[in-house]
Formats: structure tokens, sequence, C-alpha cells
């Protein structure tokens, strides 16, 4: 678990590190930004990492750590042949991340299974993380069009990529064992149903994330409520106890 959210934080602060002039436009305002310091502590979280994902487990992970911190290398540098400019593969290396990462924490966590199966229940997670990384472009295609970042709103338009979202949420509706990731999906394709394409991106991630917390808390509401046990009838309680009397 902290190996993951070490990859992550480094990941996604170095993102903004890179997306630096695309966010000064899509968020219209100014950020000061000590990169110097940021790539240190990226390299220290990257580091430590590799390092906990090795003592988990072996060789294996040390490898698989690599692989994940080239993938966050490789996302946001260099500049001009980074994965972040080709359209799709830009949301689909952090949504892969971000499913492996929870499939190495679901196999690291002793369950009986290898991990290719492990990858293959939690397949349509890979499908709900790409529609995300999809989800959150939509604020952002004035600024990624002015300076010609290629995403799908850019490429293909809002409306279009609405469509698409929908499409990919209803997917994993219909594909997902968990009744949390069917909340989810739900909840989302609701929003971006209704979500106007001039919605500014700070209130636009804050309704998403909004939404993304009210979905976790509506699964633990019907978690708890399918969990308690059902209410037995004062017929029954005097039948048991008559039983328990005569043994």
């Amino acid at each position: 678990l902290l190996a993951n959210i070490f990859f992550i934080t480094a990941a996604y602060t170095l993102n903004k590190v890179a997306d630096h002039a695309e966010d000064f436009v899509n968020e219209d305002r100014e950020m000061r930004l000590n990169k110097n310091g940021i790539y240190i502590l990226s390299a220290l979280f990257l580091v430590l990492g590799v390092f906990f994902y090795t003592t988990v487990g072996g060789l294996l992970f040390f490898g698989l750590g690599l692989l994940i911190t080239a993938l966050s290398l490789w996302y946001s540098f260099p500049k001009r042949a980074r994965l972040k400019n080709i359209l799709i593969i830009k949301n689909l290396t952090p949504s892969f991340c971000w499913y492996f990462s929870l499939c190495i924490l679901f196999y690291a966590g002793g369950i009986y299974l290898t991990l290719p199966q492990v990858m293959y229940v939690l397949s349509p997670l890979l499908i709900l993380f790409f529609t995300f990384e999809i989800i959150w472009d939509m604020p952002d295609h004035a600024g990624d069009k002015l300076l010609g970042v290629q995403t799908l709103p850019v490429v293909i338009g809002f409306r279009y990529t609405r469509f698409i979202v929908c499409l990919l949420l209803a997917i994993v509706f219909l594909l997902a064992s968990s009744r949390l990731n069917k909340i989810m999906a739900f909840v989302l394709l609701l929003y971006i149903l209704f979500v106007p394409e001039t919605t500014r991106k700070i209130r636009y991630h804050y309704f998403l994330c909004s939404l993304v917390a009210a979905s976790v808390v509506v699964y633990l509401v019907l978690l708890t409520f399918f969990a308690l046990p059902a209410p037995q009838s004062k017929s029954h309680n005097a039948a048991t106890s008559s039983v328990v009397k005569a043994r």
C-alpha cells in the first residue's frame, strides 16, 4: 500500500510540473513551483516505491516496480516524446498503473489466485479507470486545444466524448461484479449526461470527487444494511427457547 502511494504521488507531482503551462490556461491562475525540490522529492518517492515492492515480492516485484517507475517518468517526460502526447495512450497509461497497482495489492494480500487471475477478476476496474481519465480531460479541452495536447475532447469534441464515456460506464455497470463499481459507474453516468460543457475546471473536479465519495458512502450504507441480521418473529423466538429447555 505504501509503495502504491509513493508511485502515485510521484507520478502526479511530476505531471503537475510538466503541465504547468496547460494548467495556467485551464485553471486561469498561476502556480509557483519549486521544480528542483519536486524532482528530488519525486525521485525519492519512486525509489521508496521500488524498495517496498522488492521487500514484498522479491525480484519479480522489483521488475514490476521498475516498470511502473518507467511509465510514470515517460508519461510526463521528455516533453516532445512523452506518452501524454499520444491520443488514448495518455489515458491508458495512468489508468493501467492504477489498475495494476490494485492488482499487486490484492495479490500481495495473500489471496489464493495468481497475478494473471487477479488481473482478470479486476479487469472492469481498468475500464473504469480509463473512463475516469477521459472524464478528467473533459474540462481541460480549451487549454489542451490551445497548446496542441491530443485528447478525445480536443480531437472529436465534447459531445462525442460524452457519448463514449457514457458507453464505457454502461459496460462497467454490466461487467462489474462489485456493488461499489456498479454504484460508481451509475452515478458518474448520470453526472456526465447532464454536466454543461462550459463548467469551470475547479467546479467540475469538485463535483466529480464529491460524487465518487458519495458513491463510497452509499456502498458502505448498503453494505451495512444488508449485513444486518434479519429480525426474528416472537413465535420463532418462543419455539427456539422451548427447544433449548427441552434439551
